[in-house]
């Protein structure tokens, strides 16, 4: 299936978010379909017997001719779902099993006994008895052809709602106009069912079994005590069977020993150039500021060994904001002198009122990780709090996605920062990503098992990092210069 591009969602401003547009042109029923959880269950005694015949042809003209057979006597079964034949009378079960064993071996379905046992569907259970008994053996076909029809698109799950729509045919529910395209459709099922291999030339007529599929859903009310019977039963049968990712640093220690002792120098000389040539030029001491926060922050990286940690992805976020908002000041520095006093305020101002909150909290805090008093002396540093006003906005009322766009950086926000943004907020797909490992038993649903004790790991952040502490730096040498020798040393790291 060939997933929309980013550009085809469709922005709902009061909802705002982008829709996709299957869920724009389908609107509500786009969530009644689950083939895996809500669907497979009902056909899994189809997809039992494709999985039991060596031959597909064999197995298709097979089901196909019991299928039919039933369908001519029980006009009123139209779906070959499971359940709707354990809702018949006991008589005409018996007759369905019959019908069934008159094409196709009972050993086919003889997993389904180790789910529906005889005091749930006594009459099913009973013309299965003579079958196999070793557990283990049945649940591993049951788990195999489950995995085989996991995808709803794969051939082997549309050769099971092939026959969806063959019943639906025999019980002449399919109308079709020729002037719409479907003057050859009988031969193109036809033909599919009894092809040995399938191949490309097949793809537009398996399009219209899953669509026909699809659509009849709505026409019959889903049985959901026999879909949580199905899922509790198959659940307790398997075990968890989990995979998780294993990545490495990406870096050499003595590389990334070597870049940071590249780095260092270059903020040393940058402070020894604020220091002594111009220790009280603002625009200096903010941008110098910005970039060794990004420069300490990196350093934690490297330190505490963060390469394929969650912290490392907050690392990474924390230092392309610091660029962005270097390259916002430069920018709007042309017009507003002041700007990197403001810039300075607004932070304070932040401080200020964790300050307050503080000082005037009427709980009793225990060891918080806040120094207040330091808070105090930073707050009231340079003017005193009486006339630092408290600024709830992000700084200059923009935010980062458009602060990235206004400075030429959209690529870097929406490839890197609104990535890094889901761990820094514990948004779910950062959870799945980082603290929850892959269930891979179907009968679980594929769920997901918290990683308690930490296996699971992320590529690491080395690459990337680098690449963003590269800019800040590139900044400072556009804006203050830098030695020949610093310059070279930087340019073996990609500057």
């Amino acid at each position: 299936m060939q997933h929309s591009k980013l550009k085809d969602h469709i922005f709902d401003p009061k909802k705002k978010k982008f829709v996709s547009p299957m869920n724009a042109a389908l609107g509500d029923i786009a969530n009644i379909n689950d083939w895996f959880r809500e669907r497979l269950p009902e056909y899994l005694w189809i997809g039992l017997v494709l999985d039991y015949f060596k031959s597909r042809r064999a197995a298709i003209r097979s089901l196909a001719s019991a299928l039919k057979r039933i369908t001519l006597e029980f006009p009123d079964l139209i779906i070959p779902r499971l359940s709707t034949i354990f809702e018949l009378p006991e008589k005409d079960q018996k007759r369905v099993f019959n019908i069934i064993e008159l094409f196709i071996p009972k050993e086919a379905l003889s997993p389904l006994t180790i789910i529906y046992t005889f005091s749930e569907e006594p009459c099913f259970a009973s013309w299965l008895s003579s079958g196999e008994s070793d557990v283990q053996y049945l649940s591993s076909i049951i788990e195999r052809v489950m995995k085989k029809a996991t995808a709803y698109h794969s051939d082997f799950s549309t050769d099971i709602v092939f026959f969806v729509v063959y019943t639906c045919a025999v019980n002449g529910k399919i109308h079709l106009s020729k002037n719409q395209g479907f003057d050859n459709i009988v031969d193109d099922l036809n033909s599919y069912a009894d092809a040995e291999v399938l191949n490309k030339e097949y793809r537009e007529i398996q399009g219209f079994i899953r669509c026909f599929e699809q659509t009849s859903i709505s026409q019959y009310q889903r049985n959901q005590a026999f879909l949580d019977n199905f899922w509790k039963k198959t659940s307790s049968i398997f075990e968890c069977s989990s995979m998780y990712f294993k990545y490495k640093k990406e870096v050499k220690k003595d590389v990334a020993k070597s870049y940071v002792s590249a780095l260092k120098a270059v903020f040393l000389y940058y402070r020894e150039l604020y220091r002594v040539v111009d220790p009280l030029n603002l625009k200096f001491l903010v941008l110098l500021g910005l970039s060794v926060y990004s420069y300490k922050r990196f350093m934690e990286i490297v330190d505490h060994n963060l390469y394929n940690a969650i912290s490392g992805r907050s690392v990474v976020r924390t230092m392309i904001e610091c660029y962005l908002m270097m390259k916002y000041l430069l920018k709007k520095s042309k017009e507003r002198k002041n700007i990197w006093e403001e810039f300075q305020f607004h932070g304070i101002g932040k401080y200020k009122a964790v300050l307050k909150n503080y000082q005037e909290s009427t709980e009793t805090i225990v060891s918080p990780h806040i120094n207040v008093d330091y808070l105090n002396a930073i707050v009231n540093e340079f003017k005193d709090e009486e006339f630092i006003d408290i600024d709830t906005s992000y700084f200059d009322d923009v935010g980062i996605r458009a602060m990235a766009k206004e400075v030429g950086e959209k690529e870097l926000y929406s490839l890197y920062y609104n990535y890094d943004s889901s761990f820094e907020h514990g948004l779910w797909g950062a959870i799945r990503e980082s603290s929850m490992i892959a269930c891979q038993a179907p009968a679980h649903q594929y769920h997901s098992i918290p990683d308690v004790e930490n296996y699971q790991k992320m590529k690491s952040v080395w690459h990337d990092a680098v690449m963003v502490m590269n800019k800040s730096v590139n900044l400072l040498i556009e804006q203050f210069g830098i030695s020949d020798e610093l310059k070279d040393r930087m340019k073996e790291y990609g500057l």
